[in-house]
């Protein structure tokens, strides 16, 4: 299933591969065991298309709301309740999830937080629906939403003068949408005394979702893997692509989760992982990110006058569906087969990166175990 690097075979590692073994000299060139996943192991695999788990699951927007994270762990939760506990009638609010997460964990922001702890959470909260809360909440951008909440409660803090006008604005918001009967301006002036903005927001969004809400209680445990718990980048690198490869290949696949550094989306050259596997702003220029991987596919290439092949994954972003500010078209790709057109990098907000250049900017791998 996979190819182990040695120096006897740098003369058939091209290109893309060889890029891989340059910049990670001493966790590559020196290690027996690096290896590539084989071509008749790097069969397509699209969990995004009918009649896959994620094809009836939206490309969703967090925004500015610095939420990938409950993004991530929504996505890993709808596919295997759509998978495993059906009917879904409705799936997870990635928004109403994260604040509630981060109220119910004490934090004073909405910061990037590990998802096997999101999603450790889930069983003990009652999620949300997305068609109450949404990538927009009444014609507003979700990252507008989560502002105007924080700005009332932070002009009523610091001006008792606009309490009274706090509350009413965003009275007249929730009331608008259409979502909650149980609000009102008493509530939401009790609510202004909770000590943070966090507080704040998720009572608000309590009472939005309080007739929309379901249990999680069933979900299972969740399997991770963490870079910095292996021997060496290598190796985790390695085990990774296995898990990756093997959650992809069953029957029932499931997404997977990761986190990463996502500047490898646009740069394959990337190396946002210490050698200690660990992943932080400092090593990742502030691009730190949470998503899931839906696919997997053969990419052919040209290196002079050969064609090689390496294997791609496809993650699923949390920006939307667009493919503003990326590629059209790898720059080396060629058609699969004759008549075919080329190969995309991105489709539907989604985008195609190299196994080994995602691994190596990858500091943990996470799912749902299986019922």
């Amino acid at each position: 299933m996979y190819l182990k690097y040695d120096n006897s075979i740098m003369n058939k590692v091209y290109y893309r591969k060889a890029i891989i073994l340059l910049i990670l000299p001493s966790m590559a060139l020196s290690s027996p065991d690096f290896e590539f996943t084989t071509d008749q192991a790097c069969g397509t695999k699209r969990l995004d298309l009918p009649p896959e788990v994620l094809s009836t699951i939206p490309v969703q927007d967090q925004d500015g709301t610095n939420l990938c994270s409950a993004y991530a762990s929504a996505q890993l939760i709808d596919a295997w309740r759509i998978a495993n506990n059906p009917p879904v009638d409705a799936l997870t609010s990635p928004i109403a999830f994260g604040v509630q997460y981060a109220a119910v964990t004490n934090q004073s922001g909405i910061n990037f937080n590990p998802v096997l702890e999101v999603i450790g959470y889930a069983k003990k909260l009652d999620t949300c629906s997305y068609n109450v809360i949404r990538d927009e909440f009444n014609s507003k951008k979700s990252a507008d939403f989560i502002y105007e909440l924080v700005k009332n409660y932070q002009d009523a803090k610091n001006d008792s003068s606009q309490f009274e006008k706090s509350a009413k604005s965003i009275l007249n918001c929730v009331l608008a949408s259409g979502t909650s009967n149980t609000i009102d301006i008493e509530k939401i002036k009790k609510y202004m005394n909770e000590k943070t903005w966090v507080q704040y927001s998720n009572k608000i969004i309590e009472e939005i979702c309080s007739n929309h809400k379901k249990s999680l209680s069933f979900l299972p445990g969740v399997t991770e893997l963490k870079a910095h718990t292996y021997k060496n980048k290598t190796s985790a690198m390695n085990s990774f692509k296995k898990n990756i490869n093997n959650r992809l290949d069953q029957k029932n696949a499931q997404p997977i989760g990761i986190s990463y550094c996502k500047k490898v989306l646009k740069d394959k050259e990337s190396n946002g992982v210490s050698p200690a596997g660990l992943l932080n702003n400092s090593t990742c220029n502030n691009q730190v990110h949470a998503s899931v991987i839906v696919g997997r596919r053969l990419l052919k290439y040209k290196y002079g006058n050969k064609i090689e092949t390496i294997c791609q994954f496809l993650v699923r972003d949390s920006f939307g569906s667009s493919c503003n500010g990326y590629d059209l078209y790898e720059p080396d790709s060629i058609p699969m087969n004759t008549g075919e057109d080329r190969p995309k990098i991105c489709e539907n907000g989604q985008v195609w990166v190299d196994e080994n250049s995602l691994m190596m900017n990858t500091s943990e791998v996470f799912h749902l175990k299986d019922k």
